[in-house]
């Protein structure tokens, strides 16, 4: 997806610098604010960047679900602001993607303690390969991008009046998502495990695997009434409904990549026959196929 593509070339994955004269730059003018959508009373998403940033606030302090790309967090903070000056506590990262934790450190400056699942604490220590992109993540070089507080299964926050409740879900989008839910707003955020009008990014690399996705797909489901408002990672904030369609899409090109294999074809084949057509999504339907193939035929992690 596009936040994590660009948080790829910030960090010079795009491939070799070439040597040359810059030019000399061109003033940038000042971006626009970032969009805010209220959810409840002291719940609204920051659209940023590199993704959707839950934010809870009130007299207790801020807590915010994701850390955006490191060159937007100041932009989110700013947004933050402006809707309370409340002293930024805690960041929960919804797995390692830089797109999602890449301003980890620049939230640690503002005094927020960054919290995630074991997974990402380790994942960001050390170089990380993303196989759809042939490219590879290296560690983090500052100790503030990473989690000082970290968790297996459950944890759960009591802050500003809200019960908040961040829970383990495995091998879905990769080994470390966490999913948020607070509890007294019905508001879900679900991390790259749910992207709205678009094919999701599975990294297999990173023991992402589509059955896992399915499964913390339904979790959520089972969790959710008509009221409950689901953040995805990218994409507008979505409904029950909304999430039971995207799990049948899941389900149904698993379904037809699955019979493929079993039916000896290659990839190519497979991806020729158009397992996605059905559904008119943005991205890259054959990268899709291609993950969803990864999940049902490379090893268990």
């Amino acid at each position: 997806m596009k936040s994590l593509l660009t948080a790829i070339a910030l960090i010079g994955l795009a491939g070799p610098a070439i040597a040359q004269t810059a030019p000399a730059p061109t003033p940038t003018p000042p971006q626009p604010p970032l969009q805010v959508q209220r959810l409840a009373t002291n719940v609204n998403v920051v659209i940023g960047d590199g993704g959707n940033i839950l934010m809870l606030n009130g007299p207790e302090g801020v807590l915010l679900v994701d850390a955006e790309l490191p060159q937007g967090a100041p932009r989110v903070m700013a947004a933050v602001a402006a809707i309370d000056p409340s002293p930024l506590r805690f960041v929960i990262d919804t797995h390692w993607h830089i797109d999602h934790t890449g301003g980890n450190r620049y939230m640690t400056g503002q005094g927020a303690v960054v919290i995630g699942h074991d997974a990402v604490r380790t994942r960001r220590m050390t170089d990380q390969t993303l196989r759809v992109y042939d490219a590879t993540v290296p560690a983090a070089r500052y100790p503030q991008s990473l989690p000082i507080l970290t968790f297996d299964n459950t944890l759960t926050l009591h802050l500003n009046g809200q019960t908040v409740r961040a829970f383990h879900v495995p091998g879905a989008h990769t080994d470390g998502d966490v999913l948020v839910h607070f509890v007294q707003s019905d508001v879900i955020h679900m991390g790259d495990v749910y992207c709205a009008g678009m094919y999701p990014f599975i990294d297999t690399g990173s023991g992402g695997r589509v059955q896992g996705m399915i499964a913390a797909v339904d979790r959520v489901i089972a969790m959710a009434d008509e009221d409950t408002q689901i953040v995805p990672a990218h994409g507008p904030v979505g409904t029950r409904t909304d999430l039971i369609a995207y799990r049948d899409m899941l389900v149904r090109v698993m379904t037809t990549v699955q019979a493929g294999i079993d039916a000896g074809q290659t990839l190519e084949q497979i991806k020729a026959s158009r397992p996605a057509a059905a559904w008119t999504l943005e991205g890259e339907a054959d990268a899709f196929i291609a993950v969803v193939h990864d999940s049902l035929t490379l090893p268990s992690s």
